[in-house]
């Protein structure tokens, strides 16, 4: 028996190691990335105590959202109760807590490690976060949403056809550099101010807000959903519920503001470095 689990193990071993060369081959130089996503990945796994407490903070912020506008009784309360699901759906299919760690990593002179990394500090964070919080962590925070599921099925409207499904995948990685580079503006303060948690608690509300995650900007004045966050919650939720005439141009502006968003994180990032000092701020 010892020696067939034996066998079964090196047989395992062997498998995974021509797994990892195989993609090696593949990927060249980009391997890296996906190693960086897997190594947090596992890491992440063995910390969930603070993915459960903003577990619980999603569900109640949801569940109020929900049962307000259940309460109203409008007509179209139909619309406001799928609109508010499926903003927080797609939001937290990219969850990112970036800004509390990379401001003090700043303030402290933490970053100076990362300065001496081989790879960029941006596009590091990027696939951190994409095995922290996609990968471990993302399928923990949707259990809220999953739970009031089927107490608010039939409240639904929506319009799932292959155009609007094939946008919402598309705009996928839009939404997810979008919500990065917010987070990753609001951290360069730090190179600037010492005390960032006004303005990290400042961040969480208007894109609160903004996203539309506790109410439909379509509610309210158009010029409201001009801003990037739109394009984290309000435009997925209108194209969830079929509102949207041409959803896939909407994904092209997608990628237009994501790139805007990056060439300006980039461009504070280099201001920001020219007043770090590795000891800290």
């Amino acid at each position: 028996m010892n020696l067939q689990n034996t066998n079964q193990n090196i047989t395992q071993n062997n498998l995974k190691k021509n797994l990892q060369n195989t993609l090696q081959d593949i990927l060249g130089k980009n391997y890296k990335w996906l190693y960086i996503s897997y190594f947090h990945f596992k890491g992440q796994l063995y910390y969930t105590k603070g993915t459960l407490a903003y577990l619980l903070a999603t569900l109640i912020q949801l569940s109020v959202a929900l049962i307000t506008f259940y309460v109203l009784g409008k007509e179209n309360k139909n619309d406001f109760i799928s609109y508010i699901w499926f903003a927080n759906f797609y939001s937290i299919l990219a969850p990112l807590w970036l800004q509390e760690e990379l401001c003090e990593k700043i303030r402290r002179g933490g970053l100076s490690k990362f300065l001496m990394y081989p790879t960029s500090v941006f596009w590091y964070n990027i696939f951190d976060f994409i095995g922290r919080g996609v990968l471990a962590s993302s399928w923990i925070l949707l259990i809220p949403n999953i739970v009031l599921l089927p107490f608010l099925y039939n409240n639904f409207n929506f319009n799932l056809s292959f155009v609007n499904i094939f946008s919402l995948v598309l705009m996928y990685p839009a939404m997810y550099l979008i919500k990065f580079c917010g987070q990753w503006l609001v951290s360069m303060l730090t190179f600037w101010i010492v005390d960032t948690g006004g303005s990290n608690m400042s961040y969480d509300l208007l894109i609160t807000f903004l996203g539309g995650f506790n109410l439909p900007l379509f509610l309210l004045p158009v010029w409201v959903s001009w801003t990037p966050f739109a394009f984290i919650g309000h435009y997925p939720a209108t194209i969830f519920l079929g509102k949207e005439n041409n959803p896939l141009s909407l994904v092209l502006i997608s990628y237009t503001v994501a790139l805007g968003m990056y060439l300006l994180s980039q461009y504070i990032y280099k201001l920001g470095l020219k007043k770090y000092e590795a000891i800290g701020l």
